[in-house]
């Protein structure tokens, strides 16, 4: 039923709309018939009254002269009937056997009541017009002699059609009229009968991402299971979200210290090496330490800002204070490459956010810029604020950049440029990036600087928008 008759897009309420809109059109079509039928009933029911009588009447008014039927047709008899207007009427008065006594010629000629003492009512046709007739039997005895009469009464039927017509059309307007106001209550009905519903979607859609307590709200019975079910879902998230966090941060104590201590004692096992075999094998094996160390460590931030997109409190931030932690924590790789920061940050720039993902993003660029930069280069640092709601940070360094044709590819995870040469990476930095970037709302745009190297372009907005989508150039 509900794939014949509705579009699986549709919404409860226009579905219930349209069953009950099918429904009330059914009822008043169903009215419209009913009245029309009353009303048929009603008019040849009258109709057939005044012409039985008018039958009676003349029937009545038979009596033998000279041994012979004689009829005084009383006028009375015909003038009832002719007060319907234009309608026509006909009568006649034959012997049994078909002589015409008087009246119309040819008037229902083949027609011999069933009960003598009562007319026979039917619906003919005569001079090429619709007739109702009445045919009532009379017998009359005199001096042994035994006369049997057909009386005959007809009417034509166009006042009979015109109140018919009328009266169905009324019906017709009383029909339209209640689908018209059976539609809106059953609009109103639809509205009260869902608003649980909807009360439920608000309280969701105004919910914070970090919020699982459960729904608490009044109901019908019928709801109350759909609430059941999500409170049962939320308890699910939130165990989920609790073993994800306990998990990172377990993943993050377990696995980061080993391979430091892997990459120290390869290093100094390189350094300690008496040939030339040794050292190269060992440098091989302090790159793939570095390399893995790398990759586990981007991995597991990339993690915690998945995780901290949906749990992490939503606080007003200084982007001049995340943007000098970040570089803070890479001054002294930027010192061992003697590369300097050309820092320009408009004053009061802040934003609603994560402080730690907003970091975690800007540290990642500063460092792309540090390990892919020149030594003795320059990196600079640019935060203005371009509207009201929005704020430009630009990261640019002078190294080797990316080719045009590879900067939709370099955003993707463990996606790397064709000229980093052995530089160790994870290929996840820039992933990073875009995540922060989008789960705040904002747009990531990668460009060639102005002397060669990478550009970044970070629009951020100022206001709390997260968990839009934002748009990678």
């Amino acid at each position: 039923m509900s794939t014949l008759l509705f579009k699986e897009s549709w919404s409860l309420r226009r579905r219930l709309l349209v069953q009950l809109s099918i429904g009330f059109a059914i009822l008043a079509f169903a009215l419209f018939l009913s009245v029309r039928f009353v009303a048929s009933s009603s008019a040849s029911l009258t109709q057939d009254t005044l012409l039985g009588a008018s039958a009676t009447s003349i029937s009545q008014e038979i009596r033998i002269v000279n041994g012979k039927p004689f009829v005084d047709l009383p006028y009375s008899a015909l003038a009832t009937l002719g007060v319907a207007g234009n309608d026509r009427v006909f009568y006649s008065v034959r012997h049994l056997e078909g002589t015409l006594l008087t009246g119309y010629e040819g008037l229902i000629e083949d027609v011999k009541p069933k009960v003598a003492t009562k007319p026979q009512f039917l619906t003919s046709e005569y001079q090429a017009v619709e007739i109702r007739a009445a045919v009532l039997n009379r017998t009359l005895f005199h001096q042994g002699q035994r006369f049997e009469l057909v009386v005959t009464v007809a009417q034509t039927r166009d006042a009979y059609h015109q109140l018919t017509d009328s009266i169905a059309l009324s019906a017709a307007a009383a029909g339209a009229g209640f689908f018209v106001i059976a539609g809106l209550l059953g609009m109103i009905a639809i509205s009260n009968a869902l608003s649980p519903l909807r009360v439920i979607g608000e309280a969701l859609a105004k919910r914070e991402t970090n919020d699982f307590s459960p729904i608490e709200a009044s109901s019908p019975t019928e709801v109350k299971p759909l609430i059941d079910a999500l409170n049962a879902f939320i308890v699910q998230l939130r165990t989920t979200f609790e073993t994800s966090e306990q998990f990172i941060l377990e993943a993050a104590h377990r696995i980061r210290t080993p391979l430091a201590a892997v990459s120290a004692q390869t290093e100094l096992a390189h350094r300690a090496a008496r040939s030339d075999a040794m050292r190269k094998r060992l440098a091989r094996a302090l790159r793939s330490a570095r390399q893995t160390t790398r990759v586990t460590t981007q991995l597991l931030n990339q993690a915690m800002i998945t995780y901290r997109s949906t749990r992490a409190p939503i606080e007003e931030v200084s982007l001049e204070t995340v943007i000098k932690a970040a570089i803070h924590d890479l001054d002294a790789a930027a010192d061992l490459r003697a590369m300097d920061f050309d820092i320009e940050i408009e004053p009061d720039l802040t934003l609603f956010g994560d402080e730690i993902a907003l970091t975690e993003a800007i540290r990642n660029l500063v460092d792309n810029a540090i390990k892919y930069g020149p030594e003795g280069g320059d990196i600079m640092i640019k935060a203005v604020g371009l509207t009201v709601d929005t704020i430009q940070l630009t990261i640019e360094d002078q190294g080797p950049g990316i080719a045009e044709e590879e900067i939709g590819h370099v955003v993707g995870r463990f996606s790397r440029g064709s000229n980093v040469g052995r530089i160790v990476g994870s290929g996840l930095g820039l992933s990073i990036v875009r995540q922060v970037v989008s789960t705040h709302g904002g747009d990531m745009f990668l460009e060639k600087a102005a002397g060669g190297g990478l550009s970044v372009r970070l629009t951020l907005r100022r206001h709390r928008r997260l968990n839009m989508i934002g748009t990678i150039r």
